[in-house]
């Protein structure tokens, strides 16, 4: 399948409007209008949710098998409502994921790998693109609501309540349509409990071992993550029971859960020193969720999607929901995954990617993953580390070959690589993913069309094409990948003109992937 990743531009954004400067090319069709309201948790994985039942095993003993906090308004309201995607990654800490999510533009081009790092002023936002003269039409109002966590500062005091407060004064002010991004610091360290009541009701149902305010002892903090959590997912309902008909909520992780050392929070069988700040699964599967209300097909309602999705994705998605053009000049890699909205099944992305460089200045991690395997480079002083897994398996095989969604099997050895033709070929092309991202992209070859004027038509059984040898190129700031094993082929026909005044250029090119 041919994979087709828009681009755009960046700059920060704290709260309402912003505009820039741009060229106006074609103006955006104005209809009506939805309302878009991402919601950020912090450090919330796929094993947290009970929709997603993930870490839900009896073999996890000594830890309760099940032990998900009471989310009904994430997993029973959005999700029974919208699409839930079960293969979004991230990147596994707090910064680069919301960089890379308001850009749609990778750590390694915007400069943000960790928590510290700033976003440069010459990126360019999502508000910044709604408030972009070819967009201005659309009339977009744009906030951004609780944690920023790309300016330097920290904020952690607990604030879930507030948050919500702020997000319902700020939209019930709005008489057009609006974006809001509601970033919540929970449920994120330090793990103290919440009030008991919030403002519509008790804010959780977990027995705490401490009182409202205070830091649940080191061996029970996973109590007050829990209490934190379902805190968080009270207030939401009551934001979402305050919003207009035609708001759009894309409900995300921005990484996985905390593991480590006690207290270790990330859920069996996630291995706690594969959680966040790694780029294993338990650092970078997180919960994606879009209900919106563009969603209506009994068929799609409450349904699942295994596509591969990147946080990147959230840029384009966001921009498509408004209806708004991405200025051509935006370099970005994000992809809209609202095809998905319509059709679950849909596969847009042969690959994601997500990086680390959390361990030290010099060894950046990298990985990649298509439909079935995953690549992770670690790269040190003397070799190149690398691991191999086989997430998805495959059941049709002779013998049926297993999932390892847990990566528990590194099928590659640096000392003796014994891989399969099959691995062999999934192997490579995950390695070429990894060295296309960290080179330079050619420009796609220029197309002629035959039928500018009068009547002309290309002659098919002249045609010659030609193999260019690339993958993947750049075209008007938007990036054409081809499958694996395919490359861009040129197309050029002679033009055949007919009918009174025709006049044909000599040729007729186009390109695709073979």
């Amino acid at each position: 399948m041919t994979t087709h990743f828009e681009r755009f531009p960046v700059v920060l954004v704290i709260a309402i409007a912003l505009s820039a400067g741009r060229p106006t090319l074609a103006q955006p069709e104005v209809q009506a209008q939805e309302n878009v309201l991402v919601v950020i948790a912090d450090d919330v994985g796929v094993d947290q949710l009970s929709c997603y039942a993930e870490g839900c095993d009896q073999a996890c003993s000594p830890l309760p098998s099940c032990d998900f906090p009471n989310t009904p308004n994430i997993c029973d309201r959005l999700a029974t409502n919208g699409v839930l995607f079960r293969n979004a990654w991230s990147n596994p800490s707090c910064s680069p994921t919301r960089s890379t999510g308001m850009t749609g533009r990778y750590g390694f081009r915007t400069g943000v790998f960790v928590a510290g790092n700033t976003l440069p002023c010459t990126e360019i936002t999502l508000a910044e693109v709604l408030k972009d003269p070819l967009n201005q039409p659309l009339g977009y109002a744009s906030a951004q609501i609780g944690k920023w966590h790309l300016s330097g500062g920290n904020f952690q005091p607990y604030a879930t309540i507030v948050n919500v407060n702020d997000a319902l004064e700020w939209t019930q002010q709005q008489t057009g349509p609006w974006f809001l991004w509601l970033a919540f610091n929970a449920p994120h360290a330090p793990y103290q409990a919440p009030p008991d009541q919030c403002p519509t009701g008790p804010c959780h149902g977990v027995t705490l071992p401490v009182t409202q305010g205070q830091t649940c002892p080191f061996d029970q903090s996973r109590a007050c993550y829990k209490a934190m959590l379902e805190t968080l997912d009270h207030e939401l309902g009551r934001l979402l029971d305050n919003l207009p008909a035609n708001t759009s909520v894309i409900f995300l992780g921005d990484n996985g859960t905390p593991g480590g050392s006690p207290p270790e929070i990330v859920e069996c069988p996630f291995d706690p020193n594969r959680a966040k700040f790694t780029l294993y699964e338990g650092g970078i599967n997180v919960p994606l969720i879009i209900s919106a209300p563009r969603v209506t097909d009994p068929a799609v309602v409450g349904t699942e999607s295994d596509a591969l999705v990147n946080i990147a994705d959230l840029f384009a998605t966001v921009l498509g929901l408004a209806g708004a053009v991405i200025p051509p000049a935006i370099q970005h890699d994000s992809v809209s995954v609202l095809p998905h909205l319509l059709n679950p099944d849909t596969h847009l992305r042969s690959y994601v990617f997500s990086e680390n460089n959390q361990i030290t200045s010099t060894s950046y991690q990298k990985t990649t993953r298509d439909d079935r395997f995953k690549l992770l480079r670690t790269p040190n002083s003397t070799a190149e580390n690398i691991e191999f897994f086989d997430l998805a398996g495959d059941q049709s095989a002779v013998p049926p070959e297993p999932a390892d969604p847990f990566e528990n099997v590194d099928l590659y050895t640096d000392a003796s690589p014994n891989l399969t033709q099959a691995q062999q070929d999934h192997f490579e092309d995950l390695q070429e993913h990894l060295d296309f991202l960290a080179g330079q992209i050619d420009a796609c070859p220029a197309t002629l069309p035959c039928t500018l004027s009068g009547t002309c038509q290309p002659v098919p059984s002249r045609c010659v094409t030609t193999n260019t040898g690339n993958a993947a190129c750049v075209q008007s700031g938007s990036l054409f990948q081809c499958p694996p094993r395919q490359f861009i082929r040129v197309k050029n026909c002679p033009c055949r003109k007919s009918g009174a005044g025709a006049t044909c250029r000599s040729v007729d090119q186009s390109w695709f992937c073979q």
